[in-house]
């Protein structure tokens, strides 16, 4: 069995004496064993992604974490620009006792402004990417946001790229 956590698929094929075949295959989410006295940081099975889990943060004595970058068909939304990877953190409905920061690399931006970074998580329900408070690192290419917890549908976190509008429209002016 893999060491590294991630997505793998496991092959089942089975032949009978007379020759017929049948096959299944199971993908299978290798998780990270955090324990709540130590905690841990989880990382992304291509590494480009973080969860770090202070100490006694988790209401349990031990949990399953996983995070793994994912293909989502339409990311758009008016006014942002996916920078990188889509990535799922799981479990679903986490609950933290301390803030628990997620970091996510990206790559050198060619001409575009870095302070304008920031982590969205999706909101499943209104179907929209949601900001989220960021620092970023810009020598070592890292954005950081903390979460308190995690929504019991799918939690899916990006870096996204924030447009900038030409023009705030005046809706009174004295």
């Amino acid at each position: 069995m893999p060491d590294r956590p991630g997505l793998y698929t496991i092959r089942l094929v089975v032949r009978t004496t007379t020759g017929l075949q049948k096959e299944t295959r199971i993908t299978v989410d290798l998780a990270t064993a955090v324990f709540s006295s130590s905690g841990k940081n989880v990382y992304s099975s291509d590494g480009q992604a973080e969860l770090s889990i202070p100490r006694y943060a988790l209401d349990d004595d031990v949990e399953l974490f996983s995070i793994n970058p994912v293909d989502i068909a339409d990311v758009s939304q008016e006014g942002l620009t996916l920078i990188g990877k889509v990535y799922e953190f799981k479990p679903e409905s986490m609950k933290f006792l301390k803030p628990a920061p997620i970091s996510i690399h990206y790559t050198e931006l060619a001409g575009a402004d870095e302070n304008r970074l920031s982590i969205y998580a999706y909101e499943p329900l209104s179907q929209r990417w949601i900001y989220q408070p960021s620092t970023i690192d810009t020598a070592g290419n890292w954005v950081t946001t903390s979460v308190s917890s995690f929504n019991p549908y799918r939690n899916y976190f990006a870096i996204f790229l924030q447009g900038i509008r030409d023009k705030i429209p005046v809706i009174y002016q004295p």
